[in-house]
């Protein structure tokens, strides 16, 4: 079933009257499969079927639900059993924002995932982060993804989308590695293998390959992080790091609307007609 089926389902479900008992375990159970199934949208060089959305784990419950540095239950999705939510604000060496952080474990299927949210304002500019990875040392950099950045490696031409989908609700941001942001493109990508086209799942079976051989650090390859916020950050050895160019640049009218920001009064009037021309532009 696709996710929206199980939107449906859920919907039909709330609806009825009658056994509430083995309804509210279908309910509760259809809601932990609909957030199994919430997509990271990727973009690959491979055919996919019509929906080539690819699942992502996420725990229910978003850090805007969660009180700040406590403790709370919070579904599994994994095993469906009571794992253990803690929240904090903390600091990251190298990163100009304080980040209020997420942490989820479950300790019946070791399932663990930590996500963030912004404390502050967005930077006055987007950033582009470009880091040429040339071995283990670069796979274990720091890598601080907001839910407006896009990460993308041009060898594969590979693409991961923001999580910041407004028709989704998804809002987050994560802390992880770079080899960490591959091993997790892995993962999502191995769901339903079983119950894609043979073609289909054969060409992602050889792209998971290649994927694997760069967490391994077989073979060079360029990771490019781009966020029209500004909040996206990946760690630097200091002082005369080559691997690493970060670059900032000055928003397009699209990309302020796109993460909720007022654009300017001058711009307001005309604000179709300047998302127009970029259209033009990018044609």
């Amino acid at each position: 079933h696709t996710f929206n089926s199980y939107s449906r389902s859920f919907q039909i479900l709330t609806h009825l009257q009658a056994s509430w008992p083995l309804l509210l375990l279908l309910c509760a159970r259809l809601r932990a499969r609909e957030a199994y199934l919430a997509p990271t949208l990727v973009r690959m060089p491979i055919p996919l079927p019509e929906d080539p959305e690819v699942p992502h784990v996420v725990t229910g419950a978003g850090p805007e639900d969660a009180p700040l540095g406590g403790r709370f239950p919070s579904l599994c999705v994994h095993c469906l059993d009571e794992g253990e939510v803690s929240t904090s604000i903390e600091s990251f060496p190298g990163f100009r924002s304080d980040l209020s952080v997420w942490d989820f474990s479950c300790e019946t299927c070791s399932h663990t995932s930590k996500q963030v949210q912004f404390v502050g304002q967005y930077d006055p500019r987007g950033v582009t982060c470009r880091l040429e990875v040339g071995g283990a040392a670069d796979l274990d950099r720091m890598l601080i993804k907001s839910e407006n950045a896009t990460i993308s490696i041009p060898e594969l031409e590979f693409e991961i989308l923001g999580s910041n989908t407004p028709c989704l609700g998804l809002t987050r941001g994560d802390v992880s590695s770079v080899r960490d942001v591959l091993l997790t493109s892995i993962t999502n990508l191995q769901m339903n293998q079983h119950e894609r086209a043979p073609e289909t799942a054969e060409a992602i079976e050889s792209f998971l390959t290649e994927l694997q051989k760069l967490t391994e650090g077989q073979q060079p390859f360029t990771l490019v992080m781009d966020d029209p916020s500004g909040n996206s950050y990946i760690e630097t050895t200091g002082d005369g790091d080559a691997a690493l160019t970060v670059e900032q640049y000055e928003r397009s009218v699209r990309q302020a609307l796109a993460i909720g920001l007022p654009v300017q009064e001058e711009l307001e009037e005309n604000t179709l007609e300047s998302v127009a021309e970029e259209d033009e532009l990018d044609d």
